[in-house]
């Protein structure tokens, strides 16, 4: 692999190093120690290494950014060094813009986002490992110009084919999530028309489509995905996404399928993405994402609350968090569930696109204290399809949704 360079910021900043501490301190909230103090912070970005060693002195920490210079790579390295001389190393990638000219904008955005989370919490705690990001931004243009993009609801066979159960064209359908009532399978799903919100739709699942679709109601009038439909304590309940709203919060079925009432707002604050709640030894954990300062940060990391019970207690926040970094493998793609003994967490690779792909992580430690997690697999969307963003696993196989290349002139 090429040696990474030092990425380059933008005009003023590449010249000025209070202009990017300001930044930085803008989004921190608070201000950071200058050189000279004892605990000084020195932020070195647009120079090289001799440049960078040149700079370094007894006594001062520095922290660098390293850009991946590998072909079609969006992603680098923030380097820390501390008061002791020793070497950090953080890796981290950016989401590719829709405009594929601007992506140097996007890799400087997310690494000022990567060092203000650094600076922000522990060092010492393990960070999971990131993976490389890759793609070609010829075939991405060529795609954009011949044909549009066009999600739609699938399963997938034992016979590892996919079979599309509902699609429609120019509407958005995607977020499957499975539940079983009164012995027949149910999928709730998203659906978004032109010029629309989102809204949570409802069907019964036959072996290649979609029957009596409903509308779910009850939801409010802001945008709604994700519906994390569960059975607990012999009702049905649903934790969708409600980010619009700058909340996640839980609903309750007062009438299948249609008809939801609110119950509790569990976290509120930020435009929250795609939460996902699991039961473990007395503890509930609510894994979720959070949009940030940059345009993509909704993809670039997730956070952990715990509860001993969400219908009465509040939620409370990880000391590790974001427990997860990078557009690669943070964001989540669907229930945990088990597999072999792991505890696996699906997770979406935003890295090219939205949806580019599944990155499937297995959870080591799991405690109000620690979280670790570990790369398992992904999987890319079959071909003929350029992107697949959700998994859930449900009584008569596996719900996905796939991103379709549709002719832009059909």
């Amino acid at each position: 692999m090429p040696l990474p360079e030092l990425a380059v910021f933008p005009g003023p900043l590449k010249r000025d190093l209070a202009g990017l501490v300001g930044a930085l301190e803008s989004i921190l909230g608070r201000r950071l120690p200058r050189t000279g103090s004892a605990d000084a912070t020195m932020v070195l970005v647009g120079a090289d290494d001799q440049s960078r060693k040149a700079h370094e002195r007894p006594g001062q920490a520095a922290i660098w950014v390293e850009r991946d210079a590998s072909p079609g790579a969006l992603g680098g390295v923030v380097r820390i060094h501390d008061l002791s001389g020793k070497i950090r190393s953080f890796p981290f990638q950016a989401m590719r813009s829709n405009r594929f000219w601007n992506d140097r904008a996007s890799f400087e955005s997310a690494a000022a986002r990567r060092i203000v989370d650094l600076l922000d919490r522990d060092p010492e705690a393990p960070w999971p490992c990131c993976e490389s990001t890759s793609g070609s931004s010829m075939e991405s243009i060529r795609s954009r110009i011949l044909t549009r993009a066009e999600w739609g609801i699938e399963t997938l066979g034992s016979d590892g084919k996919f079979r599309t159960l509902h699609r429609e064209n120019r509407v958005v359908l995607a977020d499957p999530f499975a539940v079983v009532h009164h012995g027949r399978e149910w999928l709730f799903f998203e659906e978004q028309r032109p010029g629309q919100p989102g809204a949570i739709r409802a069907g019964l699942f036959g072996r290649d489509h979609l029957t009596d679709i409903v509308s779910v109601e009850g939801l409010g009038f802001s945008h709604r995905s994700w519906p994390n439909v569960f059975h607990h304590g012999g009702e049905l309940w649903m934790l969708p996404e409600s980010g619009a709203d700058g909340e996640v919060s839980l609903w309750r079925c007062v009438e299948f399928p249609g008809r939801w009432e609110k119950e509790r707002v569990l976290l509120s604050g930020k435009a929250w993405t795609d939460p996902v709640i699991y039961q473990e030894a007395g503890d509930w954990w609510l894994f979720v994402s959070a949009a940030g300062p940059s345009p993509h940060s909704h993809s670039d990391s997730l956070h952990l609350f715990h509860s001993t019970d969400p219908w009465s207690s509040p939620f409370v926040a990880h000391p590790w968090n974001p427990v997860a970094v990078g557009v690669v493998g943070s964001r989540p793609a669907g229930r945990l569930f088990r597999e072999g003994g792991r505890l696996v967490r699906p997770a979406q690779d935003c890295s090219s696109r939205y949806g580019r792909a599944l990155v499937f992580r297995s959870i080591e430690r799991l405690t109000r204290t620690e979280y670790v997690e570990s790369k398992l697999r992904r999987i890319d969307p079959p071909a003929g399809s350029l992107g697949i963003h959700t998994w859930n696993q449900g009584v008569s196989g596996t719900f996905v949704d796939l991103l379709a290349a549709v002719p832009r002139w059909t």
